[in-house]
């Protein structure tokens, strides 16, 4: 009998243990992945929103070279004959809806990259939690472990920034 006393005792200390750290280690209130359109069907944002609670941003860094190549291919099938003929064209392309969802692409894909600059991000995909902590190589929900487990490690060092502000 004393033995499984001990035992529930030690199975009770280490859910306590386990509860508390889960306490300590609040999910991150800002998620950004940075990745490439090819791996956009492997994310799994949706269950990475449900599990943090968080809304998490989706960054293609390679959106606005795949636009550019689009209409630089375009450009090359046609056949021109004048510098009218080329601003005719482009007069036309300009007010296509196709062209100003490609315009908008274009325009996001150079945000994206241009916010990946600003943390340093040099490869993909790249997973910033709050603003600070980044994990390379890895999909979203692989992230979260290892931010999770990082944050649990030394609950101390990751004191909620929002509380002192």
């Amino acid at each position: 009998m004393g033995s499984r006393y001990k035992l529930l005792i030690s199975i009770s200390i280490f859910l306590s243990l386990i509860t508390s750290v889960n306490a300590a280690v609040p999910p991150p209130f800002r998620i950004e992945v940075f990745t490439t359109s090819i791996q956009s069907d492997l994310l799994n944002i949706p269950k990475l929103e449900r599990l943090t609670k968080s809304d998490v941003d989706v960054y293609f860094v390679d959106q606005s070279k795949n636009q550019l190549d689009k209409l630089n291919n375009e450009m090359a099938r046609k056949k021109f004959n004048s510098e009218a003929e080329i601003a005719a064209f482009m007069d036309k392309f300009k007010r296509d809806p196709a062209f100003q969802n490609k315009l908008k692409q274009m325009t996001e894909g150079a945000t994206s990259f241009v916010s990946a600059m600003s943390y340093g991000i040099d490869k993909v995909p790249a997973v910033v939690f709050d603003e600070k902590f980044i994990v390379y190589g890895e999909l979203p929900l692989t992230a979260l472990t290892i931010y999770n487990k990082a944050k649990a490690k030394d609950a101390a060092m990751w004191v909620d920034n929002k509380a002192t502000k």
